[in-house]
């Protein structure tokens, strides 16, 4: 079992400063430095996150509370080391980029046979109803299984048109996504294991930062699989390091906030991948 200090670091924020662009720049570059320099990196081991609290100085409250608390929460780690692999298949972008490739999934617990990692676990919400991670073919270390057709399948309507293939591919991107891009290129160790589950009802993607939780809806009327798309699972996996950054927002969150939450949210998925447009693959309306 993991066992970690509980190591945090305060900041002092007016409310303005909480909610602007330039501060959630500022703390990204502030764990990039101090991860490249080796400061940041040493207040604990890897698998022991650094809790961030910001807090509102009295002198610089708005309204009549006097200071506001935010403390990041504990990361939500399973026992075991990631070190397992098991080949899969996946899209490399989205089905109109190719058909599926042969990959091989990395940092996989236990015997590989699940999909659940050091970065992510991955389920569907009509096939692992028991709310476990989604098992290899035959309960092996083995996730090859074939994508639908993605223009005729409707799993809302057919369970058998729910695809085992839809949480690989979750599970590729996201651990693809936190390693390569934040792990390695931007020097953020994401200390969290993100909670991914596909075939949702309905249209389009949301992250619920509070619970480390993505859902990837089936598709309906305006939109495809979300699960298919390497650009939308991008997106929504940034509002998770944003959050655990201390960007975060509520419903009280003003329409600001919001639309550079968004925005942040695309950018680094863009920046990933290159390509400046997200979700083309997945929005169906307009044709």
């Amino acid at each position: 079992m993991i066992k970690c200090a509980r190591t945090r670091i305060l900041i002092g924020l007016s409310p303005r400063e909480l909610h602007s662009a330039p501060f959630i720049l500022a703390i990204l570059t502030l764990l990039s430095v101090g991860r490249a320099s080796g400061q940041a990196a040493s207040v604990a081991p890897a698998e022991c996150p650094v809790e961030l609290a910001f807090f509102q100085p009295p002198s610089l409250s708005e309204g009549p509370s006097a200071e506001a608390f935010w403390i990041a929460a504990p990361a939500r780690l399973p026992l075991g080391s990631p070190t397992a692999q098991a080949p899969a298949l996946v899209y490399s972008t989205d089905p109109a980029g190719g058909p599926a490739e042969e990959v091989v999934l990395e940092r996989l617990f236990g015997a590989g046979d699940r999909l659940e990692g050091r970065y992510v676990r991955a389920a569907s919400n009509r096939l692992q109803q028991s709310g476990e991670a989604a098992p290899g073919k035959d309960g092996l270390s083995d996730f090859r299984f074939e994508p639908n057709d993605p223009e005729t399948e409707d799993c809302l309507e057919n369970i058998d048109d729910c695809a085992p293939f839809d949480a690989v591919n979750a599970y590729y991107h996201v651990d693809r996504f936190a390693t390569e891009f934040w792990r390695d290129r931007m020097g953020f160790d994401p200390p969290f294991q993100a909670d991914v589950v596909t075939h949702i009802s309905g249209d389009g993607a949301f992250a619920d930062a509070p619970r480390d939780l993505i859902k990837l809806a089936a598709g309906w009327i305006f939109m495809r699989n979300a699960a298919k798309e390497d650009e939308i699972i991008y997106h929504e996996y940034t509002h998770l390091v944003a959050a655990a950054l201390g960007f975060t927002l509520d419903i009280n969150s003003g329409v600001e906030a919001q639309a550079v939450s968004e925005g942040y949210a695309d950018y680094f998925a863009a920046s990933y991948t290159n390509e400046p447009r997200i979700g083309e693959w997945v929005v169906t309306c307009p044709p």
